[in-house]
């Protein structure tokens, strides 16, 4: 700093003498009185220094000009909001300068300030540091981002129960040492293995091995007691500590092992198209089972079953350059058949399925440099020949890594999806579930039939499919390719080898109503636990998308006097009206008060009921582990020597046909055959000649009867 130069007014100077920074904030026109503030200490108040002073600690290097601390990181809305209205509470103080700074009348300023904000002034003391520390502006007195609240050691335990109130009789407590080790233990023992527990089952081993005890009763049964709800830790502090605390990528390799996480946890950093930049230079086949079921074409009463798919596609364009379909299991023979398709004209082929392509249509069969499978089919001796017969380089993924070629597992979902359910014989999630029709019922179509469908979703695909995720090179940019398998194709090849305005009552209700979050879920639109629906949304998925996809985030306009709908603005600039939907049962309009009320109700209800629910938990959990034990050590005592897992297993049908025929024994003869011995299940003699005490069957007794015996005849032959 040479000597004589001026000063300004915000700059930050470095005392070099004591490291410390400082912020010259005032200086009068002949500079006798100047004010700074130290900028790493935590004094908050300025102290006075003359321009004199500084001009000879500068001559001397005392103090050197620094670069200002302050960073001018860019503020949300609430931020600025809440910045703006602290420096409105100072604003008159701070612009009275020189005074604001003199000891006496500062103190007079902040206190005529105190009264008129019903402030302290310890603090208004609070925002003057930060005012004068981050350069005398507004936004100095936002909160930093990250580090608002008292940051605590939650090992120690010594502090107060944190979050909202607790509910009367809901679990909660001030959590110590001691809970921490038994979260962190439970979690070990029972979450981070592969039976993949939940958060909440995990929760309740803990109850039961920590918070419980058992007594014996008297009738021999075992009585749970869990401790009182102020002695338990909440299911919510359970799943903070471990959302806090956890390790992701731990946790995936424990639940789901090493090949798991490879497959679905690892990052995925490069593409494949940057690594294969030609076409041909490698294509990555595999098999997989249709989600159909197919009949004989010859007979279409016979269900044969699920077809197997293969296909070849180019990992450079993406196109499909081969396929195959049969009702073999994956083999070697079947790869070849596909990998021929592939190396062959596509004109006959289609032709025998009655498809005629145009000119450029399907324009593959060459032979690739590359061929990337998995560790099945192409582990064969006779794969050899690829290499050897036509110079083809084969790469086998590790095991359990299909994701190595994901573009050709990401086609089979693809086709899939373009197999539309109106497919008859089209596998179903709903099966199984009570009421639904079986779906293997419905096929109708033959392989034939299927071939040709599949061969239209490969030329759908090769030509239209617009591939959101592909890179495109720059120079694909400048002549306008599209990210299509087909154009991606054909470049590769030759380039590489007014006054009154009406607007809409929804857009006019949307703008003025207030707004609140909302969430998108698979039963509507989820706001203040009410649920809305509109005919756009259903005919736009959006709550089957928010079913696969997870929920996700709206902003819906709404009248606190009504609940009967919500308004919302789609990106397209579009306003929709939803309507409550009748899934929750109420009957007429309520307000938006009423509808949180009554909500409130039920939350007071289930905290009420929470405490006895977890403690019969406990008791039902310990019955069950119990009757396992119990179980295994009847089987333990009945084990018979020396017999076999194939003998135990061989008896399976014979033991099957002795407990029917028992059943069948009980039904028949009633409890004539029971007794008091407990010989129920076998049957009285019965001919002629012989007495016995059973009553004689009824008209109805042997209509049962007979149809039980001929349901054991169809068990033992299924022909």
């Amino acid at each position: 700093m040479e000597n004589g130069q001026a000063f300004f007014i915000n700059e930050v100077l470095m005392d070099l003498s004591k490291e410390k920074r400082y912020r010259l904030l005032w200086m009068s026109g002949d500079g006798n009185e100047c004010w700074w503030i130290d900028l790493d200490g935590k004094k908050r108040i300025p102290e006075p220094v003359t321009s004199g002073e500084l001009e000879i600690w500068a001559a001397s290097g005392r103090i050197v000009r620094a670069e200002d601390p302050v960073d001018m990181m860019p503020m949300n809305e609430g931020q600025k909001s809440r910045a703006m209205r602290r420096y409105d509470v100072i604003a008159e103080a701070v612009k009275k300068e020189p005074e604001i700074y003199r000891p006496g009348e500062r103190s007079a300023l902040l206190e005529e300030v105190a009264e008129k904000s019903g402030m302290c002034v310890q603090n208004l003391y609070k925002y003057l540091g930060k005012y004068w520390k981050g350069g005398k502006r507004p936004e100095a007195l936002a909160d930093a981002v990250g580090k608002r609240g008292k940051c605590r050691d939650y090992t120690k335990g010594e502090y107060k129960r944190l979050g909202r109130k607790k509910r009367e009789g809901a679990p909660g407590k001030v959590l110590e040492p001691e809970d921490f080790r038994h979260f962190s233990g439970t979690l070990r023992k029972y979450y981070y293995t592969t039976d993949k527990l939940t958060l909440e089952e995990t929760y309740d081993r803990m109850l039961k091995e920590c918070y419980c005890s058992f007594e014996e009763t008297e009738d021999g049964k075992r009585k749970a007691h869990l401790k009182p709800p102020e002695e338990l830790p909440s299911f919510m502090q359970f799943r903070y500590w471990y959302r806090k605390n956890k390790d992701t990528v731990a946790a995936v390799k424990a639940r789901d092992g090493e090949g798991g996480y490879q497959r679905t946890g690892r990052a995925v950093t490069g593409f494949t198209e940057r690594k294969h930049t030609y076409p041909g230079a490698a294509y990555q086949i595999d098999a997989t089972i249709a989600d159909i079921y197919l009949v004989k074409e010859n007979d279409r009463n016979a269900i044969v079953g699920r077809p197997v798919m293969y296909f070849v596609m180019d990992a450079y364009t993406r196109m499909v350059t081969g396929m195959h379909i049969t009702y073999r299991y994956p083999s070697w023979a079947d790869a070849v058949v596909a990998l021929d398709n592939a190396m062959t004209d596509k004109d006959e082929y289609c032709r025998r399925y009655g498809i005629e392509l145009d000119a450029g249509e399907w324009p593959c069969a060459q032979l690739p440099t590359a061929l990337i499978a998995d560790r099945g089919e192409m582990e064969s001796r006779a794969a050899d020949v690829l290499v050897s017969g036509l110079g083809i380089r084969l790469e086998n993924t590790p095991p359990y890594r299909g994701d190595l070629k994901g573009i050709i597992e990401q086609h089979f979902r693809v086709i899939n999806l373009e197999m539309s359910d109106l497919l008859p014989g089209k596998v179903k999630k709903d099966f199984g579930q009570r009421g639904t029709r079986d779906y293997r019922l419905d096929a109708k179509l033959d392989i034939r039939q299927f071939t040709r469908i599949i061969i239209r979703c490969v030329l759908f695909y090769n030509n239209t499919h617009y591939m959101e995720g592909y890179r495109l090179e720059p120079q694909m940019r400048s002549m306008g390719i599209l990210p299509v398998p087909r154009d991606l194709w054909d470049f590769g090849l030759r380039y590489r080898s007014g006054a009154l305005m009406s607007l809409p009552r929804e857009k006019v209700r949307f703008t003025l109503l207030p707004k609140e979050e909302a969430s998108v879920t698979e039963r509507g639109v989820a706001f203040h636990e009410m649920l809305y629906t509109a005919p756009e949304a259903e005919q736009e998925n959006w709550f089957s998308a928010a079913r696969i996809a997870g929920r996700r985030k709206v902003t819906v306009a709404y009248d606190p006097g009504s609940t009967a709908s919500v308004y919302l603005m789609l990106s397209d600039g579009r306003y929709i009206r939803f309507t409550r939907s009748d899934l929750q049962g109420r009957e007429g309009d309520v307000t938006l008060t009423e509808a949180d009320d009554d909500h409130q109700v039920d939350l007071d209800r289930k905290a009420r009921h929470e405490h006895e629910e977890l403690e019969q938990k406990a008791e039902l959990n310990d019955f069950i582990e119990r009757e396992a034990e119990k179980a295994g050590k009847m089987a333990r005592e009945a084990a018979v020597p020396g017999m076999t897992k194939t003998e135990r297993l061989s008896k399976i049908r014979e033991n099957r046909r002795e407990a029917v025929a028992e059943e069948t024994g009980v039904q028949a003869d009633g409890n004539a055959n029971g007794g008091a011995n407990g010989d129920a299940g076998k049957r009285a003699p019965s001919g002629p000649g012989v007495k016995t005490d059973a009553p004689e069957l009824n008209a109805v007794q042997k209509l049962i009867r007979k149809q039980l015996e001929e349901r054991l005849k169809q068990m033992e032959d299924p022909r």
